[in-house]
């Protein structure tokens, strides 16, 4: 709503060039974010990497449980 604003506002040719510009930027950065978010179900965990995680936890925090 800012550059939106910000367009409304200009009153030079130049300015109203830019924010058009700024806008086009951030829909661009936008879509690059998006498509790095990913939907997928992480694989489950194997056995081997659940007791290699706990092995490591009781090793730095053996008060810890």
């Amino acid at each position: 709503m800012e550059l939106a604003a910000a367009y409304a506002e200009a009153v030079d040719v130049k300015d109203k060039i830019k924010v058009p510009r700024e806008i086009r930027l951030q829909e661009t950065a936008t879509t690059r974010l998006l498509s790095k978010v990913s939907t997928a179900v992480p694989a489950p965990e194997s056995l081997r990497s659940i007791k290699a995680r706990n092995a490591v936890n009781k090793r730095w925090h053996p008060d810890a449980g």
